[in-house]
Formats: C-alpha cells, sequence, structure tokens
C-alpha cells in the first residue's frame, strides 16, 4: 500500500472514506464511523427526560485523543468534498490500474490455443459473446440456435482494445498531476495540524522562541474554546496545552472580538448637518436623521429629551462641552441615548460580573468564617478562570456590595439602631479573629475551670454581657451564655468548652438523645452526634492505658456481670456480659486532650479487643477447692477498747461511731480513687470460658503496669475463679493471681454466718418487735443488708444499756414514762454518774483521747 491509499483511508475502519467529516482538531473520519463513536453526554431533569436543548454529544478523536463536544452531532460536522474527490477519482482509475484478473490482449493471442479444443488457436473474437474463440467453438459453427453471433479477426479487435487502453492511459496521467498536488496540500495541513504538539497551537510557532509561554489549565483550556467558537474558528484547545502568554490574551480579548464583528456590519454614512438642514424637532441630536416621537408604541426606538440629568451628562461625556437647552423636547434615537448613559470607567464582564455574584454568596454561606480578599479572588478564579478581579478591585467591590445603610441620623431611634449594630459588628469581628481549631476537643481543665471559660469569651463580649448581667457571682452564667452566642456565630470552626461539657454531663447522667438534642437546637449544648464522636475518639485516644501506679499506690480490678439496655418489651438488643475496670489509688486527672478524627468501628473494636481462652472442665484431674482451717485470734486492740467505751457512754452522746473511726484510724489519707473503663466481654458471665478469659486479660494488663494482679468477683463467680486458678500449671501467669471476694459479698456472707449461728436464740424473735417477718428472715440471711446492720446495731445497743444498767445501778427505761427518750432520764440524773479518769491501761501502755488525736 503507497502513502498515498494510507492517507486516502479512515483511522477506525480502515476503509477508503466514506463521507468524509472533517473535526475541529483537523482529523477526518467516515460519517458511520463517527456515528458509532458519538455519545450523547447530559443531566436528565427531574422527571428523568433529557431536554432537547441541552443535549451534547461527546467524543474523543480516536487519533488524538482530544475531547469534543457538539451541538448537533454528526449535523455539526463539515463534509471535506476535496478528499472526497479525490477518493472518487483514485477509485476511477484503480481497475484500470490494477485489476490483474482482467484478460489481455496482446500480439499474442492469436497463438494461444482454444480451452475447449486444444488443437484450434483462438483467431477470432465474438463480438456478441465478448470473448476469444476458434473456428470449432459453437458461436462459429452453430446455427440453428436463431442468435446470430457476429465475429471479427482477433488481431483486429485486440487493436481497437490498444488505441483504447492508450487513450485512458493519457487521460490518467493528465489528471494525477492535480491528484499530486491535492496530495501535496493535504500532507502541509497535516504538518501544521502536529504543530500544537510542539509550538503554539494559535500561532502556530515553536513555543521555545523566547517569549513567555503558560501551560492550559482545564478552565483556561474551556475559555479559549469558547472565543474559538466566537471567532468562528476551528482551534481546540484541552488542559496540558502550552501556549504564549501573549497569544493567549490577545486571542481571548473580548474587545478584539467585538470590534471583529463591527468590521464585518455595514453601517450607514452619518449625515452632518452641514449637509442637509437640521431641524431639532424631528431630527435626531446624534446622527441626524430623522426621528418620529409622535408613534407612541411599545418599542419605538425614539426617546424625547425632557430631564436636565441628560444634559449634565451629554456635558460630561461630549468632548467638544456642548450646551443643550432642556426647554425644547429634542428627540434623541434609543441606541445613542444607552451609549450616552453608559457610565465610565472598565467595561462590564458579563462571566465576571457572574462570578462576582457566585464569590459573594459562597461568602454569605460561610460567614462564620474568616475570609481574606485574596482567598476571594481565589475562589472567583474557581468560577471565571483568569478573568477574576486583582485584589485591589475585589475589596473594592466587597465595600461596595456590604455598604452601610444609610439612615437619617436626626431620627433617635435610628441614631440608637446603629450604634446597637456597630458595636455587634465589633463584637462579631472580635469572634471572628478567635483563634480556635476542631481538631482536638477542650481538655477536662479547661472545662472544669471557671476563670478559663471566662477568658474564653473575647473582652468586647465580656464587657457587653457584664454590662447586661447585674447579678453577684454571676462568672458561670456569664460564660455559659458568652460561649453560646460564640458557637452560634462560628458553628463549623469552634467547639466551646461549657457546649461540649454540657452535652457529655447530660448524657453520661440521662442518656437521652432528645434532651441532648433539644439543648443543641436551643443553642445551649452541642449535638448528640458531638457527643458520640467525642466518646469515639476518647476510646481511641486512651484505650486501655493507666498511668504509672507508685509504690504507695494500689491497682485493683474488678469483674462482675453487665446488663445494659434490659428495659425491652420484647428482650431484643439487651446486652449481658462480663464488665471489668480497674480502681486506681490514689486518684489520676488526665490532662492530655483528645483529637477530633472521624473514627470508625472497625479502630473501636481493635483497641477493646479480649482473646477468648476457651476452658473446659476435666472432672477426672479436676482438683475440689478446700478452706484451710482458720486459727482463733485472741488480741486486744485500742480499737476493741474505744468501741466498748464508745458503746458504754453511749447515753450521753460524747463519742459517734464517725468519731471513733477517725481516732483509730492512722496516717495519710491517700485520696480518692479513679474508675477505669476496661473492654467488655460479650458471653455469658458464669461460662468458665468467660471467666478464664478475664482472668488471662487482667493478669496481662497487671503485668503491662508493673502492678501485681488483684481482682474482685462477686460470690459466684469468685468460686470458679478460684477453681480454675487451682487447677492451673504451676508455671501458669495465673499463679501469682490475687483473687478477692468482694466487699458487698463478705459483709453478705458474714451477716448471713450471724444469722446462722444465732438461729434459735430468740434474735429473730427480738428483730421481729420492729421487723416485719420477711425483712428479719432476709437479714439474717445476709440478703437485706442495710436493714441487718441497722437491726445488728439496734440489739447490740439495747443490751449494752441493760448491762450498764445492772453494773451501775442506773434505773431502766420504761415504755410510757413522761419521757420518750430512753438517754434524757440518765441525763437528768448525771450528777451522780462517777468521774471517770481520761487515762486508761492497756498492757501498760497509757494513752490519752485528745481532740483530733490519732493511734
Amino acid at each position: 500500500m503507497s502513502d498515498m491509499e494510507a492517507e486516502l483511508m479512515c483511522g477506525v475502519c480502515l476503509e477508503y472514506f466514506d463521507k468524509p467529516l472533517m473535526l475541529p482538531c483537523t482529523h477526518n473520519f467516515c460519517r458511520k464511523c463517527i456515528e458509532g463513536i458519538l455519545s450523547v453526554n447530559s443531566r436528565p431533569n427531574i422527571y428523568g427526560q433529557l431536554p432537547r436543548h441541552r443535549l451534547k454529544y461527546h467524543l474523543d478523536c480516536p487519533l488524538c485523543q482530544r475531547p469534543i463536544e457538539l451541538d448537533r452531532g454528526v449535523e455539526s460536522l463539515t463534509v471535506n468534498r476535496i478528499l472526497e474527490n479525490i477518493i472518487a477519482l483514485h477509485r476511477k482509475d484503480e481497475p484500470l490500474a490494477s485489476n490483474d484478473a482482467a484478460w489481455k490482449l496482446d500480439s499474442s493471442v492469436s497463438d494461444s490455443p482454444c480451452l475447449l479444443h486444444n488443437s484450434e488457436p483462438m483467431s477470432l473474437y465474438c463480438l456478441t459473446c465478448n470473448r476469444a474463440v476458434c473456428r470449432s467453438c459453437d458461436c462459429v459453427t452453430d446455427k440453428s440456435s436463431g442468435t446470430i453471433h457476429k465475429c471479427v479477426p482477433i488481431k483486429e479487435q485486440a487493436d481497437q482494445y490498444q488505441m483504447k487502453i492508450s487513450n485512458a492511459i493519457s487521460e490518467i496521467k493528465r489528471k494525477v498531476v492535480p491528484v499530486h498536488d491535492e496530495m501535496q496540500l493535504l500532507q502541509d495541513m497535516v504538518e501544521q495540524i502536529k504543530v500544537p504538539m510542539e509550538g503554539c497551537f494559535i500561532c502556530k510557532l515553536s513555543i521555545n522562541d523566547g517569549r513567555a509561554t503558560v501551560t492550559l489549565r482545564e478552565k483556561g483550556a474551556r475559555n479559549i474554546n469558547e472565543f474559538s467558537k466566537l471567532r468562528n474558528d476551528t482551534k481546540v484547545a484541552k488542559s496540558g496545552d502550552v501556549v504564549h502568554q501573549d497569544c493567549r490574551r490577545d486571542y481571548t480579548n473580548a474587545k478584539s472580538v467585538k470590534q471583529k464583528e463591527l468590521d464585518y456590519k455595514t453601517t450607514e454614512n452619518r449625515v452632518l448637518r452641514s449637509q442637509e438642514q437640521f431641524n431639532y424637532r424631528d431630527n435626531c441630536l446624534f446622527c441626524g436623521q430623522f426621528a418620529d416621537v409622535k408613534d407612541k408604541r411599545k418599542g419605538t426606538d425614539v426617546f424625547p429629551v425632557r430631564t436636565k440629568d441628560f444634559q449634565s451628562n451629554i456635558e460630561k461625556i461630549c468632548p467638544m462641552q456642548c450646551k443643550f437647552s432642556n426647554r425644547k423636547k429634542h428627540s434623541i434615537h434609543l441606541e445613542h441615548l444607552s451609549r450616552a448613559k453608559n457610565k465610565t470607567g472598565r467595561p462590564q464582564h458579563q462571566q465576571a460580573q457572574a462570578a462576582f455574584q457566585k464569590t459573594v454568596e459562597y461568602l454569605l454561606q460561610n460567614e462564620d468564617e474568616q475570609l481574606t480578599v485574596i482567598e476571594l479572588v481565589e475562589k472567583m478564579k474557581d468560577y471565571c478562570g483568569d478573568a477574576a478581579y486583582s485584589t485591589v478591585h475585589m475589596k473594592s467591590k466587597i465595600q461596595k456590595y456590604f455598604g452601610d445603610d444609610k439612615q437619617n441620623a436626626s431620627d433617635p431611634e435610628s441614631e440608637k439602631m446603629n450604634i446597637i449594630k456597630a458595636a455587634a459588628s465589633l463584637i462579631k469581628s472580635d469572634i471572628k479573629s478567635k483563634i480556635g481549631t476542631k481538631t482536638e476537643y477542650p481538655s477536662v481543665s479547661d472545662v472544669e475551670s471557671l476563670e478559663c471559660n471566662e477568658h474564653y469569651l473575647p473582652d468586647s463580649l465580656r464587657l457587653f454581657l457584664n454590662s447586661l448581667i447585674s447579678t453577684c457571682n454571676h462568672s458561670l452564667k456569664l460564660s455559659a451564655i458568652g460561649q453560646t452566642i460564640i458557637q452560634a456565630t462560628r458553628p463549623r470552626s469552634l467547639i466551646a468548652p461549657l457546649q461540649i461539657g454540657l452535652a457529655v454531663q447530660m448524657h453520661h447522667h440521662f442518656g437521652s438523645r432528645f434532651l441532648i438534642d433539644s439543648l443543641y437546637n436551643m443553642g445551649f449544648s452541642s449535638s448528640y452526634s458531638e457527643v458520640q464522636r467525642y466518646e469515639m475518639n476518647a476510646a481511641m485516644s486512651q484505650g486501655t492505658d493507666i498511668p504509672e501506679v507508685t509504690e504507695e499506690g494500689n491497682l485493683q480490678y474488678i469483674a462482675d456481670n453487665v446488663d445494659h439496655n434490659l428495659r425491652t418489651i420484647d428482650g431484643h438488643g439487651t446486652f449481658h456480659g462480663m464488665g471489668i475496670i480497674a480502681s486506681v489509688t490514689p486518684g489520676f486527672m488526665r490532662t492530655n486532650c483528645i483529637p477530633r478524627t472521624d473514627v470508625n468501628i472497625e479502630e473501636l473494636k481493635e483497641i477493646g479487643k479480649i482473646d477468648i481462652r476457651p476452658y473446659k472442665l476435666d472432672k477426672e484431674t479436676h482438683t475440689s477447692l478446700k478452706f484451710m482451717k482458720l486459727n482463733q485470734v485472741n488480741a486486744t486492740s485500742y480499737s476493741e477498747s474505744l468501741s466498748l467505751l464508745s458503746r458504754t457512754v453511749w447515753p450521753i452522746k460524747s463519742t459517734g461511731w464517725s468519731a471513733l473511726c477517725q481516732m483509730v484510724y492512722g496516717g495519710v489519707f491517700p485520696g480518692k480513687s479513679s474508675i477505669v473503663y476496661l473492654p467488655m466481654i460479650d458471653m455469658n458471665p458464669s461460662d468458665l470460658t468467660c471467666i478464664n478469659s478475664t482472668l488471662h486479660f487482667i493478669s496481662k494488663e497487671a503485668r503491662r503496669h508493673n502492678a501485681d494482679p488483684v481482682v474482685t468477683f462477686d460470690q459466684p463467680l469468685y468460686w470458679k475463679a478460684v477453681n480454675i486458678i487451682l487447677n492451673e500449671a504451676e508455671s501458669s501467669t495465673l499463679k501469682s493471681m490475687v483473687v478477692r471476694l468482694g466487699g458487698f459479698h463478705t459483709e453478705m456472707s458474714f451477716l448471713g454466718s450471724i444469722g446462722h449461728i444465732m438461729n434459735s436464740s430468740g434474735l429473730s424473735e427480738l428483730l421481729e418487735t420492729v421487723y416485719a417477718s420477711t425483712a428479719v428472715g432476709h437479714m439474717l440471711s445476709g440478703k437485706a443488708i442495710s436493714r441487718a446492720v441497722r437491726g445488728h446495731f439496734l440489739t447490740q445497743t439495747a443490751l449494752t444499756l441493760l448491762i450498764t444498767s445492772e453494773i451501775y445501778d442506773f434505773p431502766q427505761y420504761t415504755p410510757g414514762t413522761d419521757t420518750d427518750d430512753p438517754s434524757q432520764s440518765y441525763l437528768d440524773d448525771k450528777e451522780n454518774f462517777p468521774k471517770a479518769d481520761t487515762t486508761c491501761v492497756d498492757n501498760e501502755k497509757p494513752f490519752r483521747i485528745e481532740p483530733n488525736s490519732t493511734i
């Protein structure tokens, strides 16, 4: 295939062009090929339909991959008539030049043997059958068919064909020269098309000629394509093209485009006043043509002059300082009037005006942000590209757009309103200039400190609220109202400490989404979604870490049943599992700020993961738990003596139980403990696998914090945990664990033991004089702890009174006497009390009871 044939073939179907169409990038393709790759690119309306006026046909050139949009599909493209004619000429001449299957006539045809009669040469040519024959063929010998076959000598017919071929070749040679010229022209056009890949596609020159260049972005390319349509040009730009900076400026100059349009318009010559008589009532002041002011129909192009403002405007515009009198009704064409009313200054750019309006809308939507003029200019560039305003012009346009409303200053009410607006603008400006961030939440100290919350407010806002709120000790109220105003002014850029603190506190106490969202809608707190985000970030940032425990401190783990969301009608959505917490003494306060990030549930699952260790009880090798016999302890302590003394002197109320404990206890108070919540196990807490997994997790966490593993269970879980540890191997890490029975269950077990020992002793009948029989049963079994403790103390006090009254011969209290207080009879006879010495001897170690003394 020659180079010429390759240029005449379509790049899609690889056949000769069939109705070739030229794309804006100057590449040619068959009409049917373009229709095959053409696609519609548009957005449907709300009814799912595509309006015809919004259809955009889109295709990418198969050769250069440039995006092309066609308003009317293939009908928008131009048919390449020159290329179509060249293909027609080439296809017409092709069979004569390259048809190898055609038989050839030459001088040796007569010597060729006949295909049917090998012995006879083909010496004749049948004009009827249009083929060479011999003298024995049917068309020569058969006369009965009725068809007359005209045969001539083959050499004579060969000479005639030779003549026709020579004439055709001469004609082809005569037409080939113009075809070659057209092909050369096409090759030159192809070379010019390839220039944009190496140079500026606007001026067709190299980009390395020393002039400043610029790389087009998507919006810049779109701007050039719009001006290409205005100029009726075929230039198509795309993102990434490199052009000369001055070529781009001149090509996208709106003035040059308008001037080009005006050059093509034919205008009538202006009639000068000196050429014919001018009548100011009938002729236009500017063009001198006839202007009929009698036509009152709508749409007339004549405007009569009736105001003095027109005269002043003409005096400003007219270079000759013409003077007009408004007393006469001058008639002026509306076209000239519109020119006279045009304001001086830079011309209005419609695209820039629309982009400026969008920029103003963006500024109003983000009013809570502190946007600069430079940021607004960059935003406008996103809308209109290089047509955006400069920084100085943008500032003047913004000031003009948001100019202060002029009101009558003489009106006191208006003046007051202006002052209030000015004060509000100053306070709002101070709030917007406040440095804040939403990348992290306020720290605990910032939320709890009243001083920090008050200093969170700008000075102007604090002064304003101090002037309004006149109550005493109003710092908290002032801070809350001020932070509410700040949060409402800048809702997307700040998180006020009291706002998030109140929302989290309400969530901890009530867990009501309705309550928190109601407070949020009124502006008093953060939203419920913000609280959830805060808790997820807090869990991620803290995890299971516990501050380092000192040598004097204590770390103890507690594991027990956890029930959640039990108050449901159908019972679905409830949680019943093993909960774990850690008690740290002395307590601590976290001071680090919690980051505000996007946390997903998978990340939370990863930090709250506990390895499940299956446990199966082997009954053959299982060792039963046996309690060791406790030795009896006979020891007398100061606390027992003080307790006896307290019970003895109870009638005169000299020393209470709390004071007694304070005197007995010695040392420095370590302070309150802190509770750290650890992950839960979603299993039945009574299951041995769940208890075993809990023990291994606590052992691992305690070793990580360099502390002894101590865990507290309730009575059922305690028994199973002790059995698991007892049957562990000696090398197991669980052997070093200390498993304790919880204080509540220890007390319950102790009270149950007392009730068991005192059974049938009359204690139940004594307690039934005060409590109901059912309640007494729970008290003696240890289930009703509060009532059992109170009942046992009451019984002990009654016995102490009876014993002391017998020892000191005090009169006993008898019900029905004048006084209802049994101690009052003793207080009345207080003078008969023996004088007790404040010094007592116990094991030859004297001590003296003094106020605020410790033992």
